[in-house]
């Protein structure tokens, strides 16, 4: 495709030229808009991804922690192991 499409022999602008230039900035503008947002979205999942490893963080922790405080498993009531009613 020309750079040059027409003149316009009245005016002496080139025509042409100014169609393309008005595209390029109308891409350039777009993409500019959109390589913002792609930035801000980036930095929305940065941080949610530092709390999803801080409560994972958090989590392992309290079961560790739970784990250990934990009281072993204690038969429901009337039923004690090796006792039979007679």
């Amino acid at each position: 495709m020309p750079v040059l499409d027409s003149l316009d022999v009245e005016g002496g602008v080139v025509v042409g030229v100014g169609a393309t230039l008005q595209a390029t900035h109308s891409l350039v503008t777009e993409l500019s808009a959109v390589a913002a947002n792609e930035s801000s979205m980036l930095n929305e999942y940065r941080e949610l991804l530092g709390t999803a490893a801080a409560l994972q963080h958090y989590w392992e922790g309290n079961k560790a922690k739970h784990k250990q405080n934990r009281i072993p498993h204690q038969p429901a009531r009337g039923t004690m192991k090796g006792v039979t009613k007679k």
